[in-house]
């Protein structure tokens, strides 16, 4: 997971919003592939929870509309996460309690280097107890999950004495903020 800088809420978005007045996340299905495209670009083409880039993708509300119905159309809520059911957004909202957000990272609102980070046999581990729910609830230490980040840190491994780290993160395509930590 890393640090995601969210810019202003797209124009298209606030204009569709004036002048449809959606009253559920189903009714804004004309610009939702708009909104999915100008979100992933804004997260740099990564998942916004795993880091990888998704082949299929969805809008997560990271405050579920089941728990938090007036942040449906909140920009600030929205991130384009992976649509595996093993980890990311999915695993999370299966998991997840209103109770529960004052310890997960936001990506939009927090730095999670703060809170996580990685080792070398491609795990994350928590620095505190809001890193280990964050790691639990996006089950961030899936076993595939693990071993793409571990294959990642051998393609590093391979690279890093020709090549620079924006080079290596360029040809690797996943896991910047691990690749960052551990370049040596």
């Amino acid at each position: 997971m890393k640090k995601i800088n969210k810019g202003d809420t797209p124009d298209f978005f606030t204009d569709y919003i004036k002048q449809h007045h959606p009253k559920k996340w189903e009714d804004i299905g004309a610009i939702r592939q708009k909104l999915r495209d100008h979100i992933i670009k804004e997260q740099g083409n990564y998942c916004a929870y795993t880091e990888i880039r998704p082949s299929q993708t969805h809008i997560d509300h990271f405050r579920k509309r089941d728990h938090f119905p007036q942040d449906t159309f909140n920009y600030e809520n929205l991130f384009v996460s992976c649509t595996s059911d093993k980890y990311g957004a999915n695993h999370k909202d299966r998991h997840v309690k209103p109770w529960d957000y004052a310890k997960i990272i936001n990506p939009a609102l927090d730095d999670p280097s703060e809170y996580i980070e990685f080792i070398y046999t491609g795990v994350v581990i928590a620095k505190d107890e809001r890193g280990q729910t964050t790691i639990d609830m996006f089950n961030l230490n899936e076993p595939t999950l693990v071993e793409r980040r571990k294959k990642s840190l051998l393609q590093m491994k391979d690279m890093y004495k020709e090549f620079d780290i924006n080079q290596i993160i360029e040809f690797i395509g996943e896991f910047p903020s691990m690749l960052c930590q551990l370049y040596p």
